[in-house]
């Protein structure tokens, strides 16, 4: 739709219904929002990720050892690392040790650059997996987090005709991507 214009800005705060200045917005979280237009665009998964770097640096003897590393921490509570310990282990896991970063993208640059090992959102990872940048220690170990990105409008505001046409596309490449016919949106 190359008449449609698009201003994208990303921010870390959710903005309240009375500050939504644009028509639409994609969040990631567990929704849905009060006072908000909320539609499911796709599913995510947490799984830890590596360094080649790190793992060369720091060999293990068997088994990846979640306990002898550095965890690096999201500020995000869906991608805890208590979550993976919850589910997955290890149970001497300490989870107070490790930087804290205020956003998904600077966990996986530390990663990236050896720092240690995060718990990543497969959907942010995996061009850096694709190319080599990351590895899963674990293989396909993860935690599915269902519905974990939404598509969200004011409920008190009604959608121009591009709204609809750009909601309608960010839902076919979301579906085209779970289908494994996209490598990223």
């Amino acid at each position: 739709f190359p008449w449609i214009e698009m201003s994208v800005t990303a921010e870390q705060r959710l903005a309240s219904p009375d500050e939504f200045a644009g028509d639409l917005s994609i969040r990631m979280g567990q929704g849905p929002w009060k006072e908000l237009d909320c539609t499911p665009l796709m599913d995510d998964a947490l799984y830890p990720v590596v360094s080649h770097s790190l793992i060369e640096r720091q060999p293990t003897t068997g088994a990846f050892d979640l306990t002898a590393k550095t965890l690096l921490h999201d500020r995000d509570p869906q991608a805890s690392w208590q979550t993976w310990q919850s589910r997955h282990g290890p149970d001497g896991l300490d989870l107070k040790r490790g930087p804290r970063f205020a956003s998904s993208d600077l966990v996986l640059r530390a990663a990236a650059q050896g720092l240690g090992v995060a718990l990543a959102r497969g959907r942010l990872a995996e061009g850096d997996i694709a190319a080599g940048t990351l590895v899963r220690p674990f293989g396909d170990l993860e935690i599915i987090l269902p519905d974990a990105y939404w598509i969200v409008k004011p409920s008190d505001k009604p959608d121009r005709r591009a709204v609809e046409l750009v909601t309608e596309w960010l839902k076919s490449q979301a579906n085209q991507q779970i289908s494994g016919e996209l490598g990223s949106i």
